[in-house]
Order: C-alpha cells, then structure tokens, then sequence
C-alpha cells in the first residue's frame, strides 16, 4: 500500500472545511485553540 504524505498545513485546512459543517462552529474551534495558542493580550483587562 503507498501512501502520499501531505503537509500539514493542507490537512488542516482540510479540517476546517470539514468539522464545521459536521460538529459545530463552536466545537471545531475549542480544540483548535489547544494547539494554535493564545493570541490575545492578557494583560488588559
């Protein structure tokens, strides 16, 4: 069996096409965010 490796970055993207339309908005992006890390300014209140 060949397999063809793809980038990560394609999976991804293939990803977020898919799990909104199939989970939720919500519950595609919460997981996501374990893994893109925080971008907001924590130190504003």
């Amino acid at each position: 069996m060949i397999t063809i490796t793809k980038p990560l970055s394609v999976i991804t993207q293939a990803v977020i096409a898919v799990l909104p339309r199939k989970i939720g908005v919500v519950n595609t992006v919460r997981p996501l965010e374990q893994f893109t890390g925080d971008v907001g300014i924590c130190t504003e209140e």
